[in-house]
């Protein structure tokens, strides 16, 4: 009960434990999966200058922000390399239904009874997203930073960018509250994919109640 009334003193993602892990003297790289419209990559740039920015957004209404957003900050940062890619990140090819809106939209199985009865009705289809796995879309591509944020999928996306992070031995801050294996998983996982890398991990609460937790993995300088 002590624990659940606690909230990190840290900002979620950018704090100190993450920008310190970061290199000094050159402009950072990111990866952004779940990256709603591009308020993560703002938060960010306040802190460190950017120049490559992978942001995964595969909401349709999400991703026209983003790149609106991504428009007005080229002009004044002339060494962003932003690259917006409108797909979900996963650990298979695979299609989805996205439900709900903004932050609080979550991806479930295409129903084959349920593609049926919407075929007489097509204004009735909701949106469908095709997810990927990030190692095959980039295969040699290498980030300084890179978050998860992807409404109970995070297990998957980060299964997806194995030799992405194995490659380039990142920061990372995974969102860990949206499912309850969460918590055991994603720590596991990670700790399996970079077993010699050398990582300091952290779990740290930003809200009450376990909502807002994120796993953060440090690499060792």
């Amino acid at each position: 009960m002590n624990f659940s009334s606690y909230k990190s003193a840290d900002p979620q993602y950018f704090n100190s434990l993450t920008l310190a892990g970061l290199a000094s003297g050159r402009a950072c790289s990111y990866l952004d999966i779940g990256a709603y419209t591009g308020d993560s990559l703002h938060q960010l740039m306040a802190h460190v200058e950017v120049g490559q920015a992978v942001l995964i957004e595969p909401d349709r209404n999400n991703y026209l922000t983003l790149c609106s957003g991504l428009a007005r900050l080229l002009p004044d940062n002339p060494n962003l390399r932003p690259l917006a890619l409108p797909i979900g990140a996963g650990s298979e090819f695979n299609t989805f239904i996205l439900s709900g809106n903004g932050e609080a939209a979550s991806l479930s199985n295409l129903d084959p009874k349920w593609i049926q009865s919407v075929k007489s009705e097509p204004n009735a289809m909701p949106q469908t997203i095709v997810t990927v796995p990030l190692d095959f879309v980039m295969p040699v591509t290498s980030f300084d930073f890179i978050k998860i944020d992807v409404e109970g999928h995070d297990l998957a996306a980060l299964s997806g960018i194995r030799s992405i992070v194995t490659r380039s031995r990142p920061v990372l801050a995974i969102s860990l509250h949206h499912r309850l294996r969460d918590l055991f998983d994603l720590p596991l996982r990670l700790a399996e994919m970079l077993p010699s890398a050398g990582y300091h991990y952290h779990i740290c609460q930003h809200m009450h109640n376990s909502f807002v937790s994120v796993l953060y993995a440090i690499p060792l300088s």
